[in-house]
């Protein structure tokens, strides 16, 4: 048995097209699984146990994940598929709107801003990008759960940058 504490402990990192695209938990998680292990031969039952998810579940974002060209399946007859992570110029292209493509750049420009202790210029950023973020919703028909969270996430960033100005202002 391999003891954790003595393993080097490396951070995750995720790139930000890989955030950006909208995967739901259980792809992302299998995502993860196959990116660790480089090529993937376990059997849909055992993918499942790993990942921690039903088996229709493991079918589901295996198959979304591959049609959104983000990992390739391998079909091999009478043995199990190989799964590997896809390089990223294979991956299926994003529908934005030019709306929405800018509320993202404002929103992670806001970020960046505020860890550089630019309070003001990220209060502004964060701004722009929930009133762009609107805009989009306006737009189409029935609104959108992802981007009213994206427009909740944009709001709570914004009042913790304000709080954090509030308390660095004499």
């Amino acid at each position: 048995m391999i003891d954790s504490d003595t393993k080097p402990k490396k951070p995750i990192r995720v790139d930000m097209e890989l955030d950006l695209y909208g995967l739901d938990p259980y792809e992302f998680r299998i995502y993860g699984h196959i990116a660790r292990r480089g090529d993937c031969y376990a059997n849909l039952k055992t993918i499942a146990a790993i990942c921690k998810m039903s088996v229709r579940q493991a079918q589901y974002a295996l198959k979304d994940l591959t049609d959104k060209k983000l990992i390739t399946k391998i079909v091999r007859k009478g043995t199990t598929d190989v799964y590997r992570i896809a390089d990223r110029s294979e991956w299926k292209e994003l529908n934005y709107t030019v709306e929405l493509k800018s509320a993202l750049e404002y929103f992670n420009r806001a970020i960046i801003r505020r860890e550089k202790k630019d309070m003001a210029g990220a209060v502004e950023d964060f701004k722009q990008s929930i009133k762009l973020y609107e805009e989009e919703l306006k737009q189409k028909e029935g609104g959108s759960t992802r981007k009213e969270k994206d427009i909740q996430d944009a709001r709570k960033e914004l009042e913790k940058t304000q709080q954090r100005l509030a308390i660095s202002e004499p």
